[in-house]
């Protein structure tokens, strides 16, 4: 069960470099990889690139709406909203 070095034993220089960039490693190398594709997630999501995303879609509905709102007349003795 005692496979692992002990690391209060370290007694030189490079080894306690060598356990640092280790450390740091396991608590940074994550956190970079979900940066960077949570920006990939964004970009996807919110860039107009054809028709397939969200974005995409949201601008057509917009679209259909102005063209809804500028065919539409108003009675002039409508109440105001």
């Amino acid at each position: 069960m005692n496979d692992l070095p002990d690391p209060t034993s370290i007694a030189s220089w490079p080894a306690a470099f060598v356990a640092c960039v280790l450390i740091i490693a396991v608590l940074v190398v994550p956190a970079v990889l979900n940066y960077l594709s949570t920006k990939t997630i964004k970009t996807t999501l919110t860039t107009n690139n054809g028709g397939s995303t969200v974005k995409d879609q949201l601008d057509r509905i917009e679209q259909r709406l102005a063209a809804v709102e500028a065919n539409q007349t108003v009675p002039p003795d409508a109440p105001q909203r």
